[in-house]
């Protein structure tokens, strides 16, 4: 997309979230989940970003692969 449609972007945008994806909730036990993987990779000595611990505990809460 060049700089002079940058305006369509958001459009665009919204059209792929709406038609290509699904927003899923952060549950409970969504949130439980992302405090437990926190804490076994924080032992581990790895460290994550928030969103990717919640994107994670989503997927296996899901069953998504």
């Amino acid at each position: 997309m060049s700089y002079k449609n940058a305006s369509k972007k958001p459009a665009w945008f919204e059209n792929f979230v709406q038609s290509r994806s699904e927003v899923l909730p952060v549950t409970t036990g969504i949130a439980k989940q992302c405090g437990t993987l926190r804490g076994q990779l924080r032992q581990k000595g790895i460290t994550r970003s928030q969103a990717d611990l919640l994107i994670a505990a989503t997927a296996l809460l899901h069953n998504l692969e």
